[in-house]
């Protein structure tokens, strides 16, 4: 895509964390013990898939956790939420038990929490992984950690995998004041292999307004990319990141584009149309007349902010391209070399209906181009995000990720692998992306090949139109990067 967005806009006490293992995973799935939040991956053990990520994010409440004894849990507005545990006057430890996440034998399990302790005092925390079986539970990893006011993660991995995991909270001393407040709970079920009929798909670059009207599966061997997640402990670490928890967009962070129009679209760039509040970002498409152009739209990137080579880039985010009444809006997170030509589109998708077939309805695509300007000869390589008949992106949250390493690029949504491009199929990748790149998010309006919008026609583009963003993540490998 973004081949065509050019030189125009380039210039307390003990805390103890135990997650206990159980085994009998229909019956508790069955019981509604097993609790996933909108956007979370859900698959059967076994399934080859790339890793099961379950997210808790306390956007609305608890998010399936429940007390312990003598303790009590709520949710308390501190940025979109987070969990709190407390321990009741006169019972003994604060504790909390979290949700059921199922995985599979032999699988890999991880837990990464974000959390901290309201006392100013640290407060040291043990993080451990217990199994439950018939003879009863069995510790079977632990790590610990002090705990302070500021944010902290805190990782737990077993290795040898089991079916069930649950997190159970608890803070060892008898202090009435003893808090913990979590913020996010991450339970990763790891597998080992990549599906073959997920391998990249290649095509010329027809023109430099054409987005790639559909896609094949190419040959080429996958293997030097599986598996490839730098958003595990074991590959990678957090590097950059924005929750987007404050009221106004981070200046050093971001840059937002204003008072900008591109040559291909019809949209007045405008910083008001970008915001921050309530845990989210939100770009805006609206039906307004400015400068000459019927739409006004919003862009961010982080040019002379941030940029870098190799890592694990993602973003969890609301597209607003729904099926029938999006024709024109184009919302896409995509890296641009600094110094080389090479770009990365990690997802871009296009409102419906389009004016030509060949879209994949209700779905998005990523990409890989050897040269952001599209010269006559230049490649790509694309494919789609989900399969046809998938419920549209457009419903809900989703995570989008790219995973860059020196031989491969490993592109993923909602944690399941959906794209591979090796530098054997793309050798031009050595030289194309052989420096670091920035990040670039926005929502065009209008362009050739898929449709423009209409001014006068609100359903067909129905505006306002919004892009939602709940965070953008970026992990550097643990070695090399």
């Amino acid at each position: 895509m973004r081949a065509l967005m050019r030189a125009a806009v380039r210039p307390a006490a003990w805390a103890v964390v135990a997650v206990v293992i159980g085994q009998c995973a229909a019956a508790t799935a069955s019981a509604g013990l097993l609790d996933r939040p909108a956007g979370s991956s859900v698959r059967a053990a076994g399934e080859g898939l790339a890793p099961t990520v379950t997210t808790a994010r306390f956007r609305r409440g608890v998010d399936g956790w429940s007390a312990g004894t003598g303790s009590k849990v709520r949710r308390v507005d501190h940025g979109d939420g987070v969990l709190e545990v407390v321990r009741r006057v006169g019972h003994g430890p604060a504790s909390a038990w979290g949700p059921l996440v199922h995985g599979g034998p032999g699988e890999p399990v991880v837990v990464t929490l974000r959390m901290r302790s309201v006392r100013q005092r640290p407060q040291p925390v043990v993080v451990t992984l217990v199994t439950q079986a018939r003879t009863g539970r069995s510790v079977l990893a632990r790590t610990g950690r002090q705990l302070s006011p500021a944010w902290q993660t805190v990782t737990v991995t077993y290795r040898d995998g089991a079916p069930v995991v649950q997190a159970h909270v608890k803070a060892g001393r008898h202090r009435a004041s003893a808090r913990i407040q979590i913020d996010t709970v991450r339970t990763t079920v790891s597998t080992t292999s990549v599906p073959a009929d997920h391998a990249a798909t290649q095509a010329a670059s027809p023109s430099a307004s054409r987005p790639p009207a559909g896609s094949s599966p190419a040959s080429g061997p996958a293997s030097p990319c599986q598996p490839l997640d730098y958003s595990q402990p074991t590959q990678g670490v957090l590097d950059w990141s924005d929750d987007f928890d404050g009221t106004k967009v981070d200046p050093t962070h971001w840059r937002v584009h204003d008072g900008e129009s591109l040559s291909y679209d019809q949209a007045r760039i405008q910083a008001a149309n970008v915001s921050v509040g309530g845990g989210l970002l939100t770009i805006e498409a609206r039906r307004q007349d400015t400068a000459g152009r019927p739409f006004t739209t919003g862009y961010l990137d982080t040019i002379g902010r941030y940029a870098r080579q190799y890592g694990r880039w993602e973003i969890r985010a609301k597209l607003p391209t729904q099926v029938g009444h999006s024709r024109g809006l184009w919302p896409a997170f995509w890296l641009r070399g600094v110094d080389t030509p090479g770009e990365v589109d990690v997802v871009e998708a296009w409102g419906e209906p389009t004016v030509r077939p060949g879209y994949r309805s209700g779905s998005y695509q990523w990409t890989v181009h050897q040269n952001t300007a599209s010269p006559p000869g230049s490649q790509h390589l694309s494919g789609w995000g989900t399969d046809p008949g998938a419920p549209p992106v457009a419903d809900g949250f989703h995570l989008y990720a790219v995973d860059w390493s020196p031989d491969c690029l490993v592109f993923s949504f909602d944690h399941h692998v959906v794209g591979v491009v090796s530098r054997s199929q793309a050798p031009w990748m050595s030289t194309s992306l052989a420096g670091p790149a920035d990040i670039r998010l926005n929502l065009q309006v209008g362009q050739s090949y898929w449709g423009y919008a209409d001014p006068a026609d609100n359903q067909l583009t129905a505006l306002p139109a919004k892009l939602l963003v709940d965070y953008v993540r970026v992990y550097r490998p643990l070695s090399g990067g």
